[in-house]
């Protein structure tokens, strides 16, 4: 008789620590499992971020670029005989070519004899037929602006990407 009330007492402690194994994994599945993960998230966030003083600097750096792009690129009216077409130009038909503006380099400036010679190296990047094409209009669609020369470079190929190049445009300006 004293075998079985202590079988049975077993059997309600195995059942009852079975029965708390299952509630803990539950608990675990429904509360504290999405609560452990969202806050790794935000641990693996917070050492992702940058400093605020960094962003600044980058900030400040940026609107620097800008505004010098600005004065050399403005839409006042002595930029109109400047970069500016070219520009537009670029803008209105390199979406659809898929040739993209991939750098501008520093103008060069040089007065001599009464005459303002403006020189800027301007890159862009795609395929070789669409760039043939847009240096074409380029040289042809811009008044007030010569194409000076054009260096062509090929990026090396990578796996089974395709083939871009990259064609360096030097324009030129002339004003008195």
């Amino acid at each position: 008789m004293n075998r079985t009330a202590l079988s049975t007492y077993r059997n309600r402690l195995l059942l009852l620590v079975a029965l708390s194994i299952v509630l803990i994994g539950l608990f675990w599945k429904k509360k504290l499992g999405p609560t452990f993960h969202t806050w790794q998230q935000q641990q693996k966030g917070q050492a992702d971020t940058i400093p605020l003083a960094q962003l600044e600097g980058e900030r400040a750096r940026l609107l620097m670029k800008s505004t010098v792009l600005d004065q050399q690129f403005g839409s006042d009216s002595a930029s109109r005989i400047g970069w500016q077409p070219v520009l537009d130009l670029l803008a209105d038909r390199g979406a659809g070519s898929g040739v993209a503006l991939a750098g501008v380099a520093v103008e060069h400036a040089l007065e001599q004899e009464g005459l303002l010679v403006r020189t800027l190296p301007l890159s862009l990047q795609g395929r070789t037929a669409d760039l043939v094409n847009m240096i074409d209009a380029v040289e042809h669609g811009t008044s007030g602006v010569h194409l000076l020369a054009v260096e062509m470079q090929a990026k090396e190929n990578t796996y089974n990407g395709p083939r871009r190049l990259t064609a360096t445009l030097y324009l030129q300006t002339i004003s008195r």
